[in-house]
């Protein structure tokens, strides 16, 4: 036990602890989140991780590893009347258990924006970034998680996106300027920007700018040329993501594991297209609002 859990203490130095991207990404993670357990680091603190003892994992095992509580994926050359004897043999054999109880907390509003800002010795490049908490699949305001997805590509999925052309090309004050979203989360997902100033620019004209963007979507909205050029990208990613089996696999896998069914798989792409302008100008309009959003600033030391 004490070899294994240097083991996770070594990840976490290697993968956080020494990157001040991890460090502060997890600062805030848990500025977010309220109650929520994302508010936690998947690894955990280094403080919880040195507490650990055999008895945490043993007690993890034995509530979480059963097979009525794992999906099986297998993607490839295979039929299911080869595959099923193979399941029985190695998988019938284990005994059931209770399933875990999965007591997840209610995330209170957000009422009021916060700040963060962070100086770190290794970081060379000041950054701006921005999350707002977000509806998803299965928490919040669900109708708005695929207009959402749709408006992170409009917004900075690509180089062809409004904030890289408006802050890297034409006004030339951002190195690179980005959105993410994850529609997927169990519970509530968050709507990231991302910018890095460039040259002589403050993080103060990055913000102003980034602002000013935000507030032209929510004043005009997005074009229908934007979002007929964003379904036509998604879907060549869909097709693409087919071509290999281990992608295939994986957009199964990660779907049956976060509550969804395999038809919202397969009906997605039909979704997705269906999905008109006034919802993504509404999604926008939901989700952009400040008291709901967390602002950080990595600076060199």
């Amino acid at each position: 036990v004490v070899a294994e859990r240097k083991v996770v203490l070594e990840e976490r130095s290697s993968r956080v602890d020494s990157t001040p991207t991890g460090l502060f990404f997890e600062q805030m993670n848990a500025a977010q989140y309220l109650t929520y357990p994302y508010r936690i680091p998947v690894i955990g603190w280094e403080s919880e991780i040195r507490s650990l003892s055999l008895e945490d994992a043993l007690e993890w095992y034995r509530t979480y590893y059963t097979p009525n509580n794992a999906i099986l994926i297998v993607a490839g050359n295979v039929t299911l009347d080869v595959l099923r004897p193979l399941a029985k043999k190695y998988y019938g054999v284990i005994p059931q258990r209770a399933q875990p109880v999965r007591n997840r907390p209610h995330e209170p509003p957000q009422l009021a924006a916060r700040r963060l800002e962070m100086f770190h010795s290794q970081v060379t490049q000041d950054t701006w970034r921005r999350s707002y908490l977000a509806p998803s699949y299965q928490w919040g305001e669900r109708r708005h998680a695929l207009p959402l997805q749709l408006l992170a590509q409009v917004l900075g999925g690509r180089s062809t996106s409004r904030l890289y052309r408006d802050m890297v090309i034409d006004s030339q004050v951002a190195v690179q300027a980005s959105a993410f979203y994850s529609a997927t989360d169990v519970g509530p997902s968050q709507f990231f920007l991302f910018a890095v100033p460039r040259g002589d620019t403050t993080l103060d004209g990055i913000e102003a700018q980034m602002d000013s963007v935000i507030a032209d979507v929510l004043e005009n909205g997005i074009t229908q040329e934007e979002l007929d050029r964003t379904k036509d990208f998604l879907m060549a990613q869909v097709i693409y993501a087919r071509d290999n089996v281990q992608g295939a696999a994986r957009m199964f896998g990660e779907a049956l594991t976060n509550g969804q069914t395999i038809e919202d798989v397969e009906s997605w792409p039909d979704r997705m297209k269906a999905v008109t302008l006034d919802e993504v100008n509404a999604a926008a309009r939901h989700i952009f609002d400040k008291s709901r959003s967390v602002t950080g600033i990595l600076r060199t030391r």
